[in-house]
């Protein structure tokens, strides 16, 4: 439950930065940042299938 609970808040202050470069109308920086995310997804994800 724990760990649900960081994930989400996690996601959240991500998407937050999303938006925020997206509202100062830094398009790279927001495609930076969700690009960081899915490298990250992808890795945790390797690692949950690796065990």
């Amino acid at each position: 439950m724990a760990e649900r609970v960081v994930a989400q808040a996690v996601r959240q202050r991500v998407l937050d930065r999303i938006r925020r470069a997206l509202a100062a109308g830094d398009e790279a920086e927001a495609m930076r940042v969700a690009m960081e995310l899915e490298r990250r997804w992808k890795a945790c994800r390797a690692l949950r299938e690796a065990s």
